[in-house]
Order: C-alpha cells, then structure tokens, then sequence
C-alpha cells in the first residue's frame, strides 16, 4: 500500500504538471497574443472536458454499492462509446463534429485544436478519477471491510477479545441504520453474510435471520449461512421464552432443529452444530432421540461442555420416564443419571439449574420424584 500510494503522488504531481503547462500557454496567448478570445474559450472548453472526463472515471471505478447504483449509467455509456460515438465520428455532419464546430467557432479557434484539448483534458479527468480511486480508495476500502471480516473470524472463533467483539457490534449498528431491504440488495453474498453475523453480534437477530435467509437462497450448500442461521433462530426463540411467548418460541426452535438437521449431513458442518442441534430439539417431542443422539456425538469431542452435559440429561430424562413418573427405558435412565453426575463434576453449582427443571412442563419434571434421581442430583 505505500508503493501504491508513492506512485499515487507521482501521478498526480504529472496531471497537476500538464494542466499547468496549458494554463501558461494559455496565459501567454491572453496576454502577449493577438488572439484572446480562443485563449479564453480554450480555457472554458478544457475544463469543461476535465470535469466530464472525470465524471466518467468515476462512473468506471464505481465500488461496492456505487455499482448498483450506477449499473443502469453504465449500459448507456458503454452504447455511447462503443457504438454511437464510433459511427458518428465517420459522418461529416455527424453530432459530434458539429459540436466541435461550434465549439470552435464560439473560442475563435480551429476545430482540430479543440478536439485536440477536448481528448486531452477530458482523458487527463478520466485518469485522475479513476486512477486515484482504483489505486487508493477503493483498495483502502476493501482492506477496511478485510479487517472487519478478520475481527469477525476471530469473535465467533475461538479466543476473540472484547475489543473485537465491540467492534464488530459497531459495524451491527452502523449497518441497521441503512435498512433491512437495502442490505439485502447487496450483490456480494460473503458481504452479506459479513453483515448478518455483524447483526448477530448486534443482538439484531430478526434482521440478521433475513440476510441469512437470502444467503441461504442464493447459495443453499452454504454451511456457514445454515450455522448461524440455526444459531440466531435459537436464539430467537430463547428471547421468545423468556418473554412467555410459548408458541413462538417453540417454532424458532423447530425451524432451528430443521436447519441443524440439514447442517451436520454436510462435510463442512463444525462440532459445535450438534451441540445446538441437541438442545433446539429439546423443543419438540418427536425429537428427544435425536436431542440426546446429537449431544452425545458432540461430548465425544467436547467432553467438558457442562450445558451439553445437560442437554443430554435433559434429552435423556424425557425419554426415561413416562408422565406419571414410571421408569419405560432403563438405558436412558442410567444415561440420565450418569449424566447428572457428571454435570455435577464439571459445576457443582448446577444443582439449583436440575431442580429448576424438576418444575411442571420442565424436562426433569417425571423424574422428579425418582430416588435414584433424587440421590444423584442431590435433591
């Protein structure tokens, strides 16, 4: 970056160079010539064809959301240049020349010096835009959001710092104030799912599922759009169910479970999607099988993971007990005990968590009166 912006400089010195040369040489001919007016209206056409020249650099170094913006401006200018200006050129009464006669006739000059001035100013504003903006700004922007995809990687990695979670939360809010329908306009689709993890970090999961939802449309066989997709639907409905939202609670996390289900048949799926995949499908009761399954597959990896600890017991338990409290699976009851245990180990404060569950409609609620239970989690 510092050789380009060395050679950045020098080009502008150049530029800054000849459009002084050719206001001296005007200069001259305003004061010592006999011909001032084209002097004067040499002046005005330059700079004229300077700012269009740079108008059109612009155009063709557009960034980001500029492409968009401008997709429609460069149809046109493409038809302008690679058509109509090539077959205007070779009619003698063609608009450019009779614009270029007029020109010339309004600066008292010859219509070959005003083409020439024409081309060379309007090419000397192309390249100052143009070149400055490919070489300096945009880079410089792309290296900005490089950063935030870095910040990013390392947050939902492991050993991400506070500052870097701050960040990242920054850009979460930076990016609400642009709209949810405008950010998923985005045409990148590794930028939006930059921006939908920005949002998740955000705490700003409804939108965050929407970008990640059209990731998920544009590129179905993206693992990590179906990762944090699952996440924030779990999420979801964990806000849900504090608030006493049952309903909605529960069809976040079925819609998570669905999700997950998919995710870790793919190759790219990390370990900890079973985790989550073990606890959304708590959630439904069709699914205490899988619940369990998915949270033993990941303790094989993690095993002092204390929560997926618990949703195992939890998973287990339902599946141990039926609702008057009689024991129909001994293999998932011993599961549930060994479990419990082992909880206990890793965070002997759990014991106030269990017998929360031991509550009506929780998952410990059947075993609840069960002295093997009781004994082992210390009720």
């Amino acid at each position: 970056m510092e050789e380009d912006s060395r050679s950045l400089i020098w080009i502008n010195l150049t530029i800054l160079a000849i459009i002084a040369a050719f206001m001296v040489a005007v200069s001259w001919v305003i004061s010592w010539g006999d011909n001032e007016p084209a002097g004067a209206g040499l002046v005005l056409v330059s700079l004229g064809s300077l700012c269009i020249g740079a108008a059109v650099g612009f155009l063709y170094s557009a960034f980001g959301d500029e492409e968009e913006k401008f997709s429609s401006l460069f149809k046109i200018l493409n038809g302008v240049i690679g058509g109509f200006t090539t077959a205007d050129l070779l009619n003698p009464e063609g608009v450019i020349r009779k614009i270029l006669g007029s020109l010339a006739r309004s600066s008292n000059s010859d219509t070959g010096i005003v083409a020439m001035v024409v081309a060379m100013f309007g090419m000397i504003g192309f390249l100052c835009l143009y070149v400055n903006r490919r070489v300096y700004i945009n880079p410089a922007i792309a290296n900005s959001e490089a950063r935030l995809v870095e910040l990013g990687a390392t947050y939902f990695g492991d050993g991400g710092l506070p500052e870097q979670r701050s960040e990242f939360v920054r850009l979460g809010n930076q990016l609400m104030k642009k709209g949810e329908e405008k950010l998923k306009k985005e045409r990148s689709s590794y930028r939006l799912l930059l921006y939908a993890k920005a949002l998740y970090a955000a705490g700003y999961y409804s939108t965050a599922e929407t970008l990640l939802k059209e990731c998920q449309k544009r590129d179905p066989g993206n693992s990590d759009a179906l990762h944090y997709l699952g996440n924030v639907l779990i999420k979801q409905g964990i806000e849900f169910d504090k608030a006493g939202k049952d309903v909605e609670a529960e069809e976040k996390m079925k819609a998570a479970t669905t999700l997950l289900e998919q995710l870790t048949t793919m190759k790219q799926a990390r370990i900890v999607s079973w985790k989550f995949l073990g606890y959304a499908a708590l959630w439904n009761d069709q699914k205490y099988e899988l619940a369990a399954d998915s949270s033993k597959t990941y303790l094989e990896q993690m095993p002092g993971d204390a929560d997926a600890v618990l949703n195992l017991a939890c998973a287990s338990a339902r599946l141990a007990w039926d609702p008057e409290g009689k024991v129909i699976n001994e293999k998932r009851k011993k599961e549930t005990l060994d479990s419990i245990e082992r909880l206990l180990l890793l965070n002997p404060n759990a014991v106030d968590t269990i017998r929360k569950l031991t509550k009506p409609d929780e998952e410990f609620e059947h075993a609840k009166d069960d002295t093997d239970f009781k004994a082992t989690a210390g009720l």
